[in-house]
């Protein structure tokens, strides 16, 4: 059924494994469990994409097509035409300097996410919610615990929602799928939330699962049902990238490597540091790496520090004035 929805956007063909087979291919998977054993798996295809960079590389493809890209601001009223009630603009405040300003357009669009309600309830306040919110919380863990490319999920647990395990940005994210909860702009995981993925994915690993993890939520997720109007658009960054672009990274640029006596040689970009440019960056990776050689910050050995000094010294080309962004 999964791969017949997929029609010619069809990955590749799903197909059963037996026990042995499963064991080979994901290693971590334990062959027995509480009152079962391993019987098989099926393994299907699935597309994974960095949602931040997306959204980074759409203020970026605005920016360039002309429009006014804000970040850190907030519609405190919308401007109404006094004459037919229709809304002509809003009220914005940039919440890094404290200063409002008006701004008008002939079409306003209310993208505000789960916070969609009380955008409305400016234009009219007798407006009805219509959103339920939900959240899914999802835990980091090592890399070890499932095997590059491929993830483990487990359909029916004992309240009946789903737990997934997926390789991520060198880690592995395990999670569940969304439960209601209340809108907030910062929203915490519970204990019990963490300690319920930790104890299922238990279940199916040959491995131990700590308690103590690094726990990120992603909340208020809204499903559109209507179809995409921007599927040809040409994102900056993954307009005309390929697989192997890291592979032109790790040709073209070096990172300086400090010897002993204290003189700066040039060395070369190592595979992991290239393969993250590119997968982050996308075909942007190569401004970013320039500016990195340029300032000679690629002293340090460690992938980890590189990728630091990467992320430091990249913001000042999207546009963003923190870390936390």
């Amino acid at each position: 059924m999964y791969d017949l929805v997929a029609g010619r956007h069809l990955l590749h063909l799903s197909r059963y494994y037996s026990a042995q087979e499963s064991s080979e291919l994901f290693p971590t998977l334990a062959k027995k469990g509480k009152d079962r054993s391993l019987k098989g798996t099926v393994v299907y295809y699935d597309g994974q994409m960095n949602d931040s960079r997306v959204n980074v590389g759409l203020a970026c493809t605005a920016a360039l097509a002309g429009a006014a890209v804000l970040n850190h601001a907030e519609v405190v009223s919308l401007l109404k035409d006094e004459g037919q009630e229709r809304i002509i603009g809003a009220r914005i405040r940039d919440n890094l300097s404290g200063e409002e300003f008006n701004t008008y357009a002939k079409v306003v669009v209310n993208a505000g996410g789960p916070f969609c309600d009380s955008v409305r309830k400016l234009a009219d306040k007798d407006a009805k919610p219509m959103i339920c919110p939900s959240s899914g919380v999802h835990i980091v863990l090592p890399d070890y615990y499932s095997p590059e490319g491929m993830g483990l999920i487990v359909p029916k647990t004992k309240d009946g929602r789903v737990v997934f395990m997926l390789p991520w940005l060198g880690r592995t994210v395990a999670g569940t799928t969304d439960s209601s909860t209340s809108i907030t702009m910062l929203p915490e995981p519970h204990e019990d939330e963490i300690e319920f993925i930790l104890d299922v994915i238990r279940d199916y690993l040959n491995v131990k699962t700590f308690v103590i993890v690094d726990a990120a939520v992603k909340s208020g997720k809204l499903n559109p049902v209507n179809t995409s109007l921007t599927s040809k658009l040409c994102l900056v960054g993954g307009d005309g990238w390929d697989p192997a672009f890291f592979t032109v990274l790790a040709q073209e640029y070096v990172r300086m490597k400090k010897p002993q006596n204290g003189a700066a040689v040039p060395g070369e970009m190592d595979t992991a540091a290239a393969k993250h440019l590119s997968h982050s960056y996308g075909t942007m990776a190569e401004r970013v790496a320039f500016i990195v050689q340029l300032n000679g910050i690629g002293k340090v050995e460690s992938c980890q520090r590189v990728y630091r000094s990467f992320w430091d010294f990249g913001i000042p080309s999207i546009h963003r004035p923190s870390v936390e962004d």
